[in-house]
């Protein structure tokens, strides 16, 4: 048996057809050579059509240029005549003639334009348009003879014939009977150029002024005529040959002979036998008749293009015509005998495939003595034998759906490859009743593991679905399974993840795995629980295979213990006691998720201060800074009564004014923690929810952590205040040391260095007259004592600056500014400060402008200060090549004053940028009150 053809085997070219097309092949091989004997027939005519239609343009191209040769002739003749007889109504006979000769050339410019691309009718047109400018010009300006301008008309005129001829005989012609009436037109139009050049030369010879030109010009003219009417004779047809030879008898060509022979004869006769009037009116009637014999010549030509033109179109529709029918006739056959043979091979084929396909109903009505009917009795009987092959594959599938395992095919009425196949069926059967019995015991198993595994196992879909739970999910969150599975995955999530977790998601639907993948869940009661995942994706299916396994716990205490740790971190660092209550009821928050967190003292008129809070909504905010009455049920009031942590699980209709504001934020629930420095009960931390679900059992332990950090701050607190309020009274004691030495310097010594200094100075004037050592002695003594008094006086401005005390700091700085050889700005406030805060701020300036006089090479430095949140800032800033050293012994020890009133002092210095001190002291004199 051969096997069925694969794709891309190689084949004969003849078995690659089909049998309609082959028989179509068959047929063509006549309808194509008749076809091509048609189409050139066709062609053919087509082309003599389309040669003729071109013709027909030129022709008529050639018409408007004949058209425009006569009004050029006729516009010469007017400005001929008028240069001869000049009168007005000569010139206007000269304006007309030029506006019927534009409108010509506008006609022989549209009929160029559509005429055959074998001649450049429109080119030659616009030629002759620029070349009419010039003799227009010249006869309008008359200084050119009338022979000049005769014969630069009569050169346009000849390119208009010439143009004339090419478009009518310039090319074959597409048939012989035009050739001849072409011919005549070209030639009566040549012959009338010639008449009219005569006309207006011996009309130039009849007038005074031309009477001694030569006679030989004007007789040229009649020689060139009849040449031209001899090529008319030759091809013009007998009507208009007779026409032309009766024109030549008639009056005014008879005149017109006698006066040729004159000018032959005896050009002096010419004058005294014709006028110029009779020989205008004899010349013009004989132009007309040469006119009127062209016009016939056209009307010939015309008539004989559009006959063959007609006769060319009919032939060929007559061939089209008959092209198509001979064609569709032997078409037409072809088909019938394709589909003779066609139709009932695709019957057959067309079952086979259906029953190939599974459908057994087909049948194939074709019933025939050739070939195809053999085939078609052959497919019937294979059909008899598949049915019969369903029958028993149908019973087989029945038993099985009805898990009748037993059941085996009748293979009795079936041999050869039917019978093997269904005794091979019936061995499958049996194996697979036995594999069927396994995977029930293995079912059985994965359920019992699915049901009681403590980690939650699902199946979920990629459209976000869960598909099946084990009992571990309803535990955990509170769920039933209908519930978990009516609703995406995602809704469960806590909105904060849901961004990560469609990531994740996305990452398996493009089969890719997840490992310890962690998010968060809400609970039906409101908590939060923390899952870490372990997903498989199964593309093929669109489902995921997932392990879940709670790890709130292990999350809690790592977020207990980086909260710990930070604040931890604060207390070591010895933050401002604000700043570390602040961090400590943002973590206890965070850590208990609650909604609200608040830091409170007991203060010892019986009430609480709420000295720092934190909300998880900014327009949700707990009071910070207010004073509460321990009334009612609150947190703070438990805590202070039993000095251990304490839980309050429902506001409603509680009294206090703690409840009240729980109840208009809507808090559902509290737990607290007391804080406990040296065994007094300072204050108290409290978390708040507003959710259904109360606190987990072991909060208060967490937030008790951080109740022994925040003592432990306080603490620390306590002690650097002490120090700080110790460093300040030495420092205050120093200064007021200084003033007492400054106060006995100037009432005790200094006064009586002063009083001596003047008795001096009288017993100076006394002894004025004494010339003697005593006199010296005095001088030298009174030395003496007003160096001392200036030594005193410097240690005493030294110690404590008078200007100090009676100015404050404004006026101090001042006094300093002035002694200085440096352009210093001051801008202090006026008001006046505790002694030592003074002292401590004007000792910081002085040694600063000292320094900057000294090291900083300053050109200018400025003096500032401000007040602001209780504390005096005082800034120095000068211009100088900075590079100060803030470990210097003088920064040192400024750095030490400001510490010691609970102030701070930092400079800024870098090389080339000069330098900034700015000091932050205190207003008060001491350090800020925070607990």
């Amino acid at each position: 048996m051969r096997p069925p053809v694969r794709d891309g085997e190689h084949l004969p070219l003849l078995a690659r057809l089909r049998v309609g097309t082959k028989l179509m092949l068959l047929a063509l091989l006549p309808v194509g050579v008749l076809a091509a004997a048609s189409v050139t027939a066709a062609v053919g005519a087509w082309r003599a059509a389309d040669d003729l239609r071109d013709f027909q343009a030129e022709t008529r191209a050639s018409f408007a240029a004949g058209d425009l040769a006569r009004a050029l002739s006729d516009e010469r003749a007017a400005i001929m005549l008028a240069r001869l007889g000049p009168n007005s109504a000569a010139d206007a006979a000269v304006g007309s003639a030029q506006r019927q000769t534009d409108i010509e050339l506008r006609r022989a410019a549209e009929r160029a334009a559509s005429a055959s691309v074998h001649v450049d009718a429109a080119g030659r047109v616009a030629a002759i348009r620029r070349q009419l400018q010039a003799p227009r010009l010249q006869a309008a300006a008359g200084r050119t003879g009338e022979a000049t301008i005769a014969d630069s008309y009569g050169s346009i005129v000849r390119d208009v014939l010439d143009l004339v001829r090419d478009l009518d005989s310039g090319r074959r012609r597409p048939t012989a009977s035009v050739r001849y009436p072409a011919d005549a037109y070209v030639a009566i139009q040549g012959a009338i150029e010639p008449a009219e050049r005569e006309r207006l030369d011996v009309a130039a010879l009849l007038t005074p002024r031309g009477r001694d030109r030569p006679a030989g010009a004007a007789a040229r003219w009649a020689t060139l005529e009849a040449a031209k009417l001899d090529d008319f004779r030759a091809n013009a047809s007998t009507r208009l040959a007779t026409d032309l030879a009766a024109s030549l008898f008639a009056p005014a060509a008879v005149r017109v002979s006698d006066v040729r022979a004159d000018l032959l004869a005896s050009p002096d006769r010419v004058g005294r036998r014709t006028t110029p009037p009779a020989w205008l009116a004899a010349s013009s009637a004989r132009i007309s008749d040469l006119r009127r014999i062209a016009g016939e010549a056209r009307g010939e030509l015309q008539s004989a293009v559009t006959r063959d033109l007609d006769a060319a179109v009919a032939r060929r529709n007559r061939v089209f015509v008959v092209s198509l029918a001979v064609l569709g006739l032997v078409t037409a056959l072809a088909l019938v005998l394709r589909r003779s043979i066609t139709r009932p091979l695709a019957e057959v084929s067309a079952s086979a495939r259906a029953l190939s396909g599974g459908d057994l109903s087909v049948d194939v009505e074709y019933v025939g003595r050739d070939e195809i009917g053999d085939v078609a009795e052959a497919f019937r009987d294979l059909q008899i034998t598949t049915e019969r092959l369903a029958d028993e594959i149908r019973g087989m599938n029945a038993a099985i759906t009805r898990n009748q395992l037993d059941h085996r095919a009748d293979v009795t009425a079936f041999e050869g490859t039917w019978l093997h196949l269904l005794g091979g069926m019936n061995e499958t059967v049996a194996a697979f009743a036995e594999l069927q019995g396994r995977r029930r015991e293995a079912e059985l198993e994965l359920e019992r593991v699915f049901t009681t595994s403590v980690d939650l196992l699902c199946i979920m879909g990629f459209d976000g679905y869960l598909k099946r739970v084990n009992p571990s999910w309803a535990r955990t969150f509170g769920f039933t399974e209908e519930e978990l599975r009516s609703r995406p995955v995602i809704e469960f999530v806590h909105p904060e993840d849901r961004a990560r977790t469609a990531e994740a998601a996305a990452a398996l639907a493009e089969g890719q795995e997840l490992v310890e993948f962690e998010n968060r869940h809400v609970c039906r009661d409101g908590t939060v629980r923390w899952l870490q995942w372990t997903s498989r994706p199964v593309v093929e299916q669109g489902l995921m295979y997932g392990v879940a396994r709670d790890v709130t716990d292990r999350r809690r205490s790592e977020s207990e213990q980086a909260a710990l740790r930070r604040v931890a971190t604060l207390v070591a660092r010895g933050a401002a006691p604000i700043a570390l209550f602040d961090a400590v009821a943002r973590e206890v928050g965070l850590l208990c998720d609650a909604d609200f967190a608040r830091l409170e003292r007991f203060e010892p008129d019986g009430t609480v201060m709420a000295i720092a809070a934190w909300s998880r909504s900014p327009e949700s905010q707990l009071a910070v800074g207010e004073r509460f009455a321990l009334e009612g049920t609150s947190i703070a009031a438990l805590v202070t009564n039993t000095g251990r942590p304490a839980r309050v699980d429902g506001f409603e209709g509680a009294p206090g004014p703690i409840a009240s504001e729980a109840r208009a934020l809507g808090i559902r629930s509290s737990v607290g923690c007391p804080i406990i420095v040296r065994g007094v009960t300072w204050g108290v931390i409290a978390a708040s929810t507003k959710r259904e679900a109360q606190f987990p059992p072991n909060t208060e332990s967490g937030i008790a952590d951080f109740t022994e950090l925040v003592a432990t701050a306080i603490l620390n607190a306590e002690s650097q205040n002490q120090l700080t309020a110790s460093r300040a009274r030495l420092l205050t004691e120093a200064d007021a040391a200084r003033r007492r030495v400054v106060r006995d310097l100037h009432d005790g010594a200094q006064q009586r260095l002063v009083h001596s200094a003047l008795t001096l100075g009288l017993a100076q004037r006394e002894l004025k007259q004494d010339h003697g050592a005593a006199r010296a002695l005095v001088t030298e003594a009174l030395g003496h004592v007003q160096q001392a008094n200036r030594e005193l006086r410097e240690l005493a401005h030294g110690i404590l600056p008078a200007d100090l005390t009676r100015g404050g700091l404004r006026g101090a700085v001042d006094a300093v500014v002035e002694r200085l050889d440096l352009a210093v700005e001051v801008d202090l406030p006026a008001e006046r400060f505790a002694p030592e805060i003074e002292a401590s701020a004007y000792f910081i300036v002085a040694e600063a402008l000292t320094n900057v006089v000294k090291h900083a090479h300053a050109e200018s430095a400025a003096v500032s200060a401000s007040v602001a949140d209780g504390m005096l800032r005082v800034e120095v800033r000068d211009d100088g090549i900075g590079g100060a050293d803030p470990s210097g012994r003088g920064l040192v020890g400024l750095h030490d004053r400001a510490a010691a009133l609970g102030g701070q002092l930092s400079v800024e210095s870098s090389p080339g940028g000069g330098t900034v001190l700015s000091a932050t002291l205190p207003r008060s004199g001491g350090p800020a009150d925070a607990l």
